[in-house]
């Protein structure tokens, strides 16, 4: 199957976000095979599914199957951010080719996640221009039931040796049961800062999507 092309989401998106899916480039499968370690674990060729960046306004106002924004978390090495991921046995047999992932089909799910992470990371504190954890959920309308009806929301950690660095989504892939998620770094800071940080990827996928799949994976691409 051939690569569907990604298309720039438009609306009242943060610039950072827009200036992500601005620059991304359309890479040919093999290249993708080429650079990314962690693709192994997505399997065989993959085709890129049309992603949304989300609005303010709310994942009622997204068009498509995905949609995604970022919240800042801070660093933790705690081990039990990737023995709980849905994608564990994978950061096992393969560690450092795979991102933490989790998955919240109900709004009780994402209660429980709160409170069992609520000591590792900073659910209420921002960093610069990034907006924290709770700020997310409040602003995309993600922590309400009727949002949990038709979707379910994936969260992708991503630890950084630098606060000044950002992560965007760069590809969706899938094959068969599969679904991966191909984190990106947005830039390349001249001056970095001292600094450990941690951020949270939040992706909205309508339920009847995400049913497709089985196995579910993130990794992060090398920056380029």
């Amino acid at each position: 199957m051939k690569k569907e092309q990604l298309y720039e989401a438009i609306g009242d998106v943060d610039e950072i976000y827009v200036d992500g899916a601005r620059n991304f480039q359309k890479k040919s499968t093999r290249a993708v095979w080429l650079k990314w370690g962690g693709m192994a674990a997505c399997l065989c060729l993959a085709i890129v599914v049309i992603f949304n960046l989300i609005p303010a306004g709310g994942p009622e106002d997204v068009e498509g199957p995905y949609s995604y924004t970022v919240a800042y978390v801070g660093w933790s090495n705690d081990q039990t951010i990737y023995d709980n991921a849905i994608n564990s046995e994978l950061l096992k047999s393969e560690p450092g080719s795979h991102l933490p992932i989790f998955r919240m089909d109900t709004l009780e799910d994402l209660e429980q996640f709160k409170v069992r992470y609520e000591n590792i990371f900073a659910m209420d504190q921002g960093y610069e221009d990034a907006r924290s954890f709770e700020d997310v959920l409040k602003q995309a309308q993600w922590d309400r039931e009727i949002f949990y009806e038709e979707h379910s929301m994936l969260i992708i950690y991503i630890p950084a040796n630098s606060g000044s660095l950002r992560f965007y989504v760069g590809e969706i892939i899938t094959k068969d049961s599969s679904l991966c998620f191909s984190v990106e770094q947005k830039n390349d800071s001249d001056v970095m800062t001292d600094d450990m940080a941690g951020w949270m990827l939040f992706v909205g996928v309508e339920k009847k999507e995400l049913s497709k799949y089985t196995s579910i994976d993130a990794f992060l691409s090398d920056f380029s």
